[in-house]
This record gives C-alpha cells, structure tokens and sequence, in this order.
C-alpha cells in the first residue's frame, strides 16, 4: 500500500483509526482523510493524494536493465508510458537477485521524469533484476533485460 509505505505502518493505522473514530457515522470526504493522515504523521500529503486520487490514469512503466561488466553497474532504464503528459514523481525500488540468493538486494530511488536512468554497483552479474519487488506501487510494469 502506498500511502501506508510512505508514512510507516504505525502511523498508517493510527490515522484509519483516528479516521474511524471520528467519521464512523458519518459521510467523510477525501480533504477528510487527507486531512486525518496529515495529522497522524506530520507530513503534508497533499501532492501524495494528488496525484494518486485526482489523475485517473495508471502509472505506467517500460524498462529494461543490462549489465556492464567493466564498470560492475547494472544500468537500468526506465520510462514513464503513460498515454497522458501526466509525470509521476514517485519512490521506486529496484530488486537485483544474484545467482543463489532468494532474496534481492533493494535499492531506493526516486523517478521523477519521463525517462530515468539509474546504475547500481554490484560484485556480479546479476540473475535478474526486478522493478518494485515488494509491491508498493500502484503501476502497470513491463521491464526486462535489453536486447
């Protein structure tokens, strides 16, 4: 869940409860929620709500990733394909799987832009590499190795 990821599990469910508690019977509207979330974690979500209630079209995401193996990066390329000139701005982990190991080594970035690039240090050529292995974000992904 995204907005539970982007201000902690705790706060998250401190703010559905206090959001609970005081519009349990009543209609509540989004500023609502907005406004309870805010409260709960100190931060100001506004663009967070923004551009995930206000713009109806899904993130998209096309990507591929390859391996140089003199500078020992893994370069990926990812874009925004959304149909709409819309530009996320949005936290986004990659997972590099080595050969052996179930569980990735995850890396933050953020992407911002229509078209980003990012290169990870690695010992080895990875297994595979994997766009948002937790499952955190709200986006349709097609991503994989370069031709």
């Amino acid at each position: 869940h995204m907005l539970r990821d982007s201000i902690g599990n705790e706060e998250f469910q401190k703010g559905i409860q206090s959001y609970y508690r005081h519009f349990m019977n009543s209609n509540a509207s989004t500023e609502d929620f907005l406004h309870e979330m805010e409260q709960v974690s100190g931060k100001v979500l506004k663009a967070f709500f923004d551009q995930w209630l206000y713009h109806s079209e899904n993130l998209m995401i096309n990507g591929n990733w390859k391996y140089d193996s003199v500078k020992k990066q893994v370069i990926i390329k990812l874009e925004q394909s959304q149909k709409t000139n819309y530009v996320f701005d949005v936290p986004i982990e990659m997972g590099i799987y080595q050969t052996g190991s179930p569980v990735p080594k995850i890396s933050k970035f953020r992407m911002n832009s229509k078209n980003t690039q990012f290169t990870i240090s690695v010992d080895s050529k990875p297994e595979k590499v994997v766009v948002d292995p937790r499952t955190v974000l709200l986006a349709m992904v097609e991503f994989g190795k370069a031709k």
